[in-house]
């Protein structure tokens, strides 16, 4: 990494990036890059992009576009050559080639391209697994392809007859984004999959990915029961029946509880939060 290059800010983000990814995340072989690009006049523009450290197995399979204005698809690093930092160092020096298919990624108005690293806590209430995200921001839509000939470009594609939206949409490429993005993201090593209610309590089942022990699994939770705060619960990995899986372990719990009025659950890997789950009581 030419650290030189950027400034101080862009240097604490991608540090605080690497240094909140999971050892096994950063070791593992797979790493699987998710692609979007389109063309303006003879230059094709990287338009979104994600970068998955050891993801789970995709349940169905994306389309895979090379068009006249639009190209998507995935390829792992390794395949083409490419770790991490040096893709990296190719985004931030404004182009990727990816197996002899360059595409630009220019930065915006700015003197070096936007950067922010985040985990996706919003406020008090964490309704999605914790991810770990480095975000890197390009030039916006309209300095990188004319929407209307794209739009009529992808409506010809056989098989997919789609829009830009649903094919970023697809690919979990944020569609809501307004300019040129590229996302690395560190998944959450365990998560909340299944809450079941049942007359007694409730069933709760927990995924675990691939390469991670079920030791380090924990289970806090939080309620209220007839509007009064309860003491507050934690279950080791223990308590769980954990059998192993395509895309990880999965561990179940029946768990007796009075009914709640209000359900927080906390679950933990290393005595650390991967998920904050409020389920529908």
């Amino acid at each position: 990494m030419n650290a030189s290059a950027q400034p101080p800010d862009n240097l604490n983000h991608i540090e605080g990036f690497f240094a909140n990814l999971a050892k096994p995340d950063r070791d593992s072989v797979s790493k699987r890059f998710s692609y979007v690009a389109v063309r303006k006049g003879e230059s094709w523009n990287l338009l979104r992009g994600r970068l998955d450290f050891n993801p789970l197995p995709r349940t169905k399979e994306l389309p895979v576009i090379s068009s006249d204005l639009v190209r998507a698809g995935t390829v792992d690093l390794t395949s083409v050559g490419l770790t991490p930092h040096t893709l990296l160092d190719q985004l931030l020096g404004g182009s990727i080639n990816l197996s002899g298919d360059p595409f630009n990624f220019a930065k915006g108005s700015g003197s070096h391209h936007s950067m922010f690293y985040m985990q996706n806590v919003n406020g008090n209430k964490v309704d999605d697994p914790i991810e770990n995200r480095l975000q890197i921001g390009g030039q916006q839509n309209h300095e990188l392809f004319d929407f209307t000939a794209v739009k009529l470009d992808l409506k010809s594609v056989p098989g997919f007859h789609g829009s830009l939206s649903q094919l970023l949409t697809l690919y979990d490429l944020r569609p809501d984004w307004e300019g040129g993005g590229v996302w690395f993201v560190g998944l959450p090593i365990i998560e909340l999959i299944r809450y079941h209610k049942r007359q007694t309590g409730a069933e709760i089942e927990l995924r675990l990915r691939n390469g991670f022990d079920t030791e380090g699994a924990s289970l806090g939770i939080r309620y209220s029961y007839k509007n009064a705060d309860a003491p507050a619960l934690t279950f080791s990995s223990g308590a769980f029946a954990w059998s192993e899986g395509t895309s990880g372990a999965r561990g179940i719990m029946r768990l007796v509880l009075p009914q709640p009025t209000e359900l927080e659950l906390i679950v933990m890997h290393g005595g650390k939060p991967q998920h904050v789950a409020h389920p529908e009581l």
